[in-house]
């Protein structure tokens, strides 16, 4: 397992899975090894405000996965809403993550609204009518942009190849689906979103705290509450929304390496163009979502990565034994 000083700062494609590895360095909060529970999570939505807002979240029967899902308003609150489905006192909190790296959430099939993560190292005592009181909140927000099996489920990956740093930024891994040899699986791409410490802000009322305020860092070893959370953006995105979530883990390496088998590997953009939406990352599952989005990303190869893509589909279907793909350096755009 690498060490915090380790020195390699390239992203690669995971060969054999390790084990011991994983055991090692990830802790499964919610999925994974420990099953959801319905009776660990609660609807915290904007009808507390007087907003119409609702989310709920459906358990699978094997517990392996949870659909967070709802309808988010924005007529009743003048453009502002949110849903959201957060962790009650019999989830297991208040976690100690102090020796963690940042938190991971597996997804499979989404849509193309952004979502938010939310942890809060605070909880005060209700209002006399019973309301929470406003504390800070450390939020990461994304974005998944592409159809949820525009990506080939045979990616093959060999030998590790170095691309970009990865260092203090989230990135996504995009996991191939397992299927006997030969069969074929019509099941969604399942993804990993890594967060680094680092990418979680403070915000206060759905606001973010302005950078030159006081500093008020996570604290890390008291996390009291998770949310899950689909927001208006102050009347950017309104309307149904459906997330299926995996898992919500922590893990404890700087960089992601062996962690997961055949694992395509690539850093996240930090959206551009909406203010209310800056702190945004955007992941892109195919050139098809180049067109789709109210966002931007901040870099102006789109085109180029566009014909790439295409070109390695292509290459794809004429070789499906390739010993190893790799992706050039990201620029995208979103919702």
């Amino acid at each position: 397992m690498p060490s915090s000083d380790d020195s390699s700062k390239n992203i690669i494609y995971s060969g054999k899975t390790d084990a011991t590895l994983r055991e090692n360095t990830i802790t499964d909060l919610f999925g994974g090894q420990r099953k959801w529970e319905s009776e660990h999570w609660t609807a915290s939505d904007d009808r507390v405000r007087g907003g119409r807002s609702q989310s709920y979240l459906k358990i699978s029967d094997d517990k392996s996965t949870a659909i967070f899902h709802g309808d988010l308003d924005i007529t009743a609150l003048g453009g502002a809403g949110f849903a959201s489905q957060r962790t009650t006192g019999s989830a297991g909190g208040p976690w100690d993550l102090s020796k963690a790296n940042g938190v991971a959430i597996g997804l499979g099939a989404i849509d193309d609204r952004i979502y938010t993560l939310v942890l809060k190292d605070t909880i005060l005592p209700k209002r006399p009518d019973g309301r929470d009181q406003s504390t800070i909140s450390y939020e990461f927000s994304f974005s998944v942009l592409g159809a949820t099996n525009d990506v080939p489920s045979e990616t093959n990956c060999g030998e590790a190849i170095p691309l970009v740093d990865l260092s203090g930024r989230p990135h996504a891994l995009l996991l191939p689906q397992e299927a006997d040899p030969g069969e074929k699986t019509e099941a969604p791409m399942s993804i990993v979103i890594w967060i680094p410490w680092s990418a979680f802000h403070p915000y206060y009322r759905g606001k973010r705290k302005p950078e030159d305020g006081p500093l008020d860092p996570l604290d890390k070893s008291k996390i009291k509450r998770i949310s899950i959370m689909c927001r208006s953006m102050f009347g950017k995105q309104f309307g149904r929304f459906s997330a299926q979530v995996k898992s919500i883990t922590t893990f404890s390496v700087p960089e992601v390496t062996s962690i997961y088998s055949g694992a395509l590997i690539t850093p996240l953009e930090r959206a551009t163009g909406v203010e209310d939406a800056k702190d945004t990352y955007i992941f892109h599952r195919s050139p098809s979502a180049y067109t789709k989005s109210i966002l931007k990303t901040d870099r102006a190869s789109e085109q180029g990565l566009v014909e790439s893509l295409k070109e390695l589909r292509v290459e794809e279907k004429q070789t499906q034994t390739s010993p190893s793909i790799g992706i050039p350096q990201q620029g995208k755009s979103t919702k």
